[in-house]
């Protein structure tokens, strides 16, 4: 049970950074690659 809690933890902070970075928007290559990345890996 504590395991899923921490998770469930993990996850918020998680969504909570990806947010950040959305409204921020910064403009490195870094971060373009890897949100490429992470689109492909979605689709």
């Amino acid at each position: 049970m504590l395991y899923f809690i921490e998770l469930e933890g993990l996850t918020l902070i998680l969504i909570a950074i990806y947010i950040l970075y959305r409204s921020t928007q910064p403009e490195k290559g870094l971060w373009r690659i890897t949100s490429h990345r992470a689109n492909k890996l979605r689709n």
